[in-house]
């Protein structure tokens, strides 16, 4: 699968138009448009911060210029038998996995818009937001699906990127191939950086062998310490479990993979030490419905705000007690060690709801990700971790074009 001529010679027009710009000159960096709340600058393609959450920020002086790198597009090199693929950052993400479900592979940490048990997704909205959903922009958000809790996340799978940095100069980091990499592993930085270190040109991942079969177990819980008790059970177990989902109203999924024959002995071995809990298999059909009605709640909702919030599992009392006070709605993901948080007002209550969040954040010293809905910022919460990336603007954009951190 070549290189398309189209897309470098559009690499080296943004490199150049970098070059040309001058130094107080803002870009905006967009994908598919799927985040619009993780966009550098602000949530508008053209708006000027005046204001954010963790105090003064750098303003664009001059009036934002937009790179939309979905017009990037194209699988650049697949090796199956090397379980790696390259693709441009406008390629999309529906695209890829066609192709590597023809060779029976997938990529293990999952894109949350898609659900590995069906090909088909029901609802209107996550299905038009899945098929602009690109591979530039999976890396640049950093958002990964339940398929984290066994595989690791997508920082773990990335292997090399390609990109053009705020001098215009284009760069790689990483390689193709695992054991010839050396140096800083630029990469990973690029994961979540969502746009603020460099434009994501291509993008090298490593693949899995997908899996034979699936198996749900579905555990009712009411209660959230009867919810930690299930999970902490499953996590202190040498079970080989896929996935470990918490519906908002409680329940927990527990998803399975491997060998047809062996999952249902797998999820009897686990029903018999979590007895006291009512849980049911669920496969086929049933089993894509419960997954997809999840993904749905998470990702098919346009006109919700959607804030991503990293816990430990032993902190999540502590959490949910202020989400609680917030009239937040939540769901928590990848065993217990992702908060997804929702709440669906009008535009100004939004706003005033993420703000009330950031204070309690802040307090928490837990730190959000903002991807759907109004915000200064891309960020709410504490983040400890500023100064450091701070100081990495000065080497990838040292004239702060690619928005703040």
């Amino acid at each position: 699968m070549p290189v398309v001529p189209a897309c470098e010679t559009q690499i080296k027009d943004w490199a150049e138009l970098f070059l040309r710009a001058p130094a107080e000159q803002g870009f905006l960096i967009q994908g598919g448009g799927t985040k619009p709340a993780m966009l550098p600058w602000s949530a508008g393609n053209e708006t000027v911060l005046t204001e954010e959450p963790h105090g003064p920020v750098k303003a664009s002086p001059l009036p934002l210029q937009v790179i939309q790198t979905a017009s990037l597009s194209g699988i650049i090199e697949y090796c199956p038998a090397e379980f790696t693929i390259t693709a441009y950052a406008g390629t999309p993400v529906s695209e890829v996995l066609a192709v590597l479900r023809e060779h029976g592979q997938y990529l293990p940490f999952e894109s949350p818009y898609h659900v590995p048990t069906g090909e088909t997704i029901d609802s209107p909205i996550r299905a038009e937001v899945a098929s602009r959903t690109t591979m530039g922009g999976l890396v640049a958000s950093g958002i990964h699906g339940p398929g984290r809790l066994r595989h690791g996340g997508l920082r773990d799978f990335v292997l090399e990127v390609r990109y053009i940095d705020g001098t215009g100069t284009v760069r790689r980091g990483g390689r193709r191939v695992v054991k010839n990499a050396a140096g800083f592993d630029i990469p990973k930085l690029m994961v979540g950086s969502c746009g603020r270190l460099g434009v994501i040109v291509d993008v090298t991942f490593k693949v899995f062998p997908q899996p034979r079969d699936y198996l749900t177990l579905h555990f009712m819980s009411e209660q959230l310490e009867s919810t930690v008790e299930i999970i902490s059970t499953l996590l202190t177990h040498p079970w080989d479990l896929d996935a470990i989902e918490v519906q908002p109203e409680g329940s927990v999924l527990v998803r399975l993979s491997g060998h047809t024959d062996a999952l249902v002995k797998h999820g009897q071995r686990i029903q018999s030490r979590l007895s006291k809990y009512y849980s049911s298999f669920l496969t086929g059909l049933q089993q894509h419905q419960a997954w997809s009605a999840y993904a749905d709640g998470l990702w098919g909702q346009n006109d919700r705000s959607l804030v991503k919030v990293p816990v430990p599992l032993r902190r999540i009392f502590e959490l949910d007690e202020v989400l609680e006070e917030l009239e937040i709605q939540r769901a928590y993901g990848s065993g217990g060690n992702v908060a997804w948080l929702q709440w669906n007002k009008v535009m100004e209550s939004q706003l005033a709801r993420l703000k009330r969040l950031h204070k309690a954040m802040l307090q928490l010293q837990l730190l959000g990700h903002v991807i759907q809905g109004p915000s200064l910022h891309p960020f709410c919460g504490a983040a400890p971790g500023r100064p450091f990336f701070e100081r990495l603007k000065t080497v990838f954009d040292p004239h702060g074009r690619l928005g703040v951190f």
